[in-house]
């Protein structure tokens, strides 16, 4: 007889799937604000699942999270106050205060229930949260911003998925423009902007609404086996920076930062973009 098994499977609108095989189903609550789900995968390690989709994986978060964070911490300066946005699981910011030069990282979540579900089964994220530099607001971060005038180097926005309730105004222009006034006169925000490949709709959307705020917005790729398609997009906004003329290379030093994907040639080549997503955007 054959054994039993058992698959998360997460389906896309472009009529493909991904799927991990599943060794044991670890945890499971659903919130005022979604599902939250933790598997144990035979490939993948434990895997977090927010409302059906997945977040992160253990083989391969460090993908993510060190793209979406050191682009522009190289590319600033003096990066000292940095504002993120979501991120509860504790990735970004475990790769924010590898900087030392950062003063303070603040973390807004709105969902609790993320923070303690990181803390118990992924504690190589969740480490930084005990950094004296962290500093963690429960709120919704849309709101959070609003009222902040010139008080962040950096805005980095770690969001869930567009067609996710919570998420959804963390992709529309009011946000980004909130965004560009809470930054300083040579801030720079950076948002994850889904899969160029399978999320076309959302991915046009967001940089049209991002325009509005930041006119000098640049696309770059990262690869993730664990996200459907693979490739990803972040977005790279600034008031003054050129993210290939102002990357300060001579910060990046591998052993120090504990870099297992980022370094110098992976960022300028994060920039160069194949044709049809050129025409995407």
């Amino acid at each position: 007889m054959n054994e039993m098994e058992l698959w998360f499977t997460e389906k896309e609108s472009s009529g493909s799937a991904f799927s991990f095989k599943v060794k044991k189903h670890l945890y499971s609550f659903t919130t005022s604000y979604q599902r939250i789900d933790v598997l144990e995968s035979y490939g993948f390690g434990k895997i977090l699942i927010l409302d059906g989709y997945t977040m992160f994986t253990e083989k391969d978060e460090f993908m993510y999270h060190e793209t979406i964070t050191h682009v522009p911490l190289f590319v600033h300066p003096d990066p000292e106050d940095v504002l993120i946005i979501g991120g509860g699981d504790g990735g970004v910011l475990r790769e924010v205060l590898k900087h030392p030069g950062v003063r303070k990282a603040t973390l807004v979540e709105v969902d609790e229930k993320v923070i303690e579900v990181s803390k118990r089964f992924f504690p190589q994220l969740s480490k930084a949260f005990e950094d004296k530099r962290a500093h963690v607001v429960i709120a919704d971060g849309a709101s959070y911003v609003e009222d902040k005038k010139d008080e962040f180097d950096i805005i980095i926005v770690d969001s869930t998925d567009p067609y996710a309730g919570a998420a959804s105004p963390l992709f529309q222009r009011k946000f980004y423009q909130d965004c560009y006034n809470a930054l300083r006169e040579d801030g720079i925000m950076v948002a994850q902007t889904e899969s160029p490949y399978h999320d076309t709709y959302w991915v046009k959307n967001i940089y049209k609404e991002m325009k509005y705020a930041f006119p000098g917005r640049r696309m770059y790729l990262g690869y993730m086996p664990s996200y459907p398609g693979t490739l990803w997009s972040y977005a790279f906004a600034s008031k003054r920076y050129d993210p290939i003329g102002d990357l300060h290379e001579e910060r990046i030093d591998i052993d120090r930062y504990e870099l297992k994907y980022y370094n110098a040639d992976v960022h300028r080549a994060a920039f160069a973009l194949p044709n049809f997503i050129k025409s995407l955007i």
